[in-house]
C-alpha cells in the first residue's frame, strides 16, 4: 500500500517540480545545483523527498510537532497590524 506521504511526494514531484529540486538541493547542501536534481529520475527524487520528510519529522518529534514548531517560527516573523501600517 501507498502510504499518504508517498502520495503527497508524487503528486509534489508531478505539481512543483521546481520546489521539489530546491527542497532536494537545500537539504543536500548544495543550493547551487537545483538544475541537476531537477534532472533526477521521478523514483529518485521521489526517495529523496520521503527521506527528507521522514528525517525532518524524526528530528522534530513528529509531524505535528514540526507544524507547531513552524507555526510558532511564522507568527514569530510576521508582522503585526502596527507594523504592516494596517487601515483596521
Amino acid at each position: 500500500a501507498v502510504t499518504s506521504m508517498a502520495q503527497y511526494a508524487i503528486a509534489l514531484v508531478k505539481e512543483a517540480p521546481g520546489l521539489v529540486s530546491n527542497l532536494i538541493a537545500l537539504a543536500a547542501d548544495e543550493p547551487g545545483n537545483v538544475a541537476a536534481f531537477r534532472k533526477l529520475s521521478m523514483p529518485i527524487q521521489l526517495r529523496a523527498i520521503e527521506t527528507i520528510g521522514r528525517l525532518t519529522f524524526e528530528e522534530s518529534g513528529g509531524p505535528k510537532n514540526f507544524f507547531e514548531s513552524l507555526i510558532n517560527l511564522v507568527r514569530s516573523v510576521s508582522p503585526t497590524a502596527g507594523q504592516t501600517g494596517s487601515l483596521i
